[in-house]
């Protein structure tokens, strides 16, 4: 019965991490996209 007893627990650590992994993807994601701006600022310029 004891290990049904930390199931809640690791539910949480996995939605916790799922989390942390879903605001890492939109970061890489923003940060793309901020490269990309730049690049084409600097292809219309030169």
């Amino acid at each position: 019965m004891d290990r049904y007893a930390l199931l809640p627990e690791g539910i949480n650590t996995l939605s916790a991490a799922a989390e942390d992994n879903r605001r890492r993807g939109a970061d890489e994601l923003w940060f793309y996209e901020v490269l990309m701006t730049h690049l084409a600022d600097h292809v219309r310029q030169v």
